[in-house]
């Protein structure tokens, strides 16, 4: 289904940015509450990894539109 080749990569790129930001916040700013943003953006990629892992497991071919 295109609709779900949509979403997988509209999500992975969505992942890539939120690696790119947390990246950044670890590299570029330093501090306690830094750190936790950047360990919460990291949990939130993790999440979101998990559910892009789901949606690739799909069987399309048994999707009926």
């Amino acid at each position: 289904m295109d609709e779900v080749n949509s979403i997988i990569q509209e999500l992975n790129s969505i992942i890539i940015e939120l690696e790119s930001i947390e990246s950044d916040l670890r590299s570029e700013f330093k501090g306690i509450y830094t750190e936790k943003c950047a360990d919460a953006v990291e949990v939130k990629i993790c999440h979101f990894r998990k559910a892009l892992s789901k949606l690739r497991s799909i069987d399309t071919s048994a999707v009926n539109e």
